[in-house]
């Protein structure tokens, strides 16, 4: 039976400052740990810089989860169903980015080219008319069959997997010859869990991420991160490096 899925009409952006509060936090927290897993040896002021750039890291993925526009496509068709049948629910300004970018493509006015007037959907100081929710409701209809044509199975790529793989490499790397992990019997037989110091160095800071996440609601759809998929994630090509 397909997934159901709820339209996301209570979204709130990524907070660079309370929320990048808040996953700071959680790595000061851990502050001994990561310089025991890196084999930190520098000062305190230095080992405070290297927490400030993995917290970076951290709300970059973050920022990607909640606001970077990688949803499935039939989540974003739910909260275009959900716009379609009231159009006003624009005006309370939590429609998911998302959702609220596909409609600003298909906005139109008359019969200019469709998007062309994008400022008003965001209701911003672009804006240069009074938003028509006639008109955004049809660009929503719109929206919705065109996203309809792009839905396949299985899941989406998680993106954030190869941000945290590419930046938490190169952190780890400042201060260690290489950033190998190895598994290891659990049971003393077959199953495995993976192991080494580049795997507990992933596993310390990603557990603050995993504790910002536990407080988003559920519509963010973020799920815990694996460490372990973290670790072994390879480094991105060269035309697909993610930049800051």
């Amino acid at each position: 039976m397909p997934t159901k899925y709820k339209a996301q009409l209570d979204h709130v952006g990524f907070d660079w400052t309370n929320d990048m509060e808040l996953i700071r936090q959680g790595l000061s927290a851990r502050k001994d740990l990561i310089s025991a897993t890196v084999g930190f040896t520098q000062d305190d002021a230095a080992l405070n810089l290297f927490i400030e750039d993995i917290c970076g890291a951290l709300c970059w993925a973050a920022a990607i989860q909640m606001d970077g526009g990688f949803k499935a496509a039939n989540k974003i068709i739910a909260t275009l169903e959900a716009v379609e049948k009231d159009p006003s629910i624009i005006n309370a300004g939590h429609v998911e980015p998302e959702a609220l970018g596909m409609i600003a493509s298909q906005y139109q006015l008359a019969d200019e080219t469709p998007g062309t007037y994008w400022f008003d959907v965001y209701q911003d100081d672009g804006a240069q008319h009074e938003l028509d929710l006639l008109q955004f409701k049809r660009a929503a209809l719109r929206a919705r069959i065109l996203m309809e044509t792009q839905v396949t199975k299985g899941r989406p790529k998680k993106i954030i997997l190869d941000i945290l793989g590419e930046k938490l490499r190169d952190l780890f790397l400042r201060y260690n010859d290489d950033a190998t992990r190895h598994s290891i019997a659990s049971d003393g037989e077959v199953a495995q869990i993976e192991a080494g110091p580049y795997f507990e160095f992933c596993k310390t800071v990603i557990a603050a991420l995993n504790e910002f996440f536990a407080r988003l609601p559920s519509s963010y759809a973020a799920k815990p991160v694996s460490p372990a998929q973290v670790a072994r994630t390879r480094r991105i090509a060269p035309d697909r490096t993610l930049n800051t």
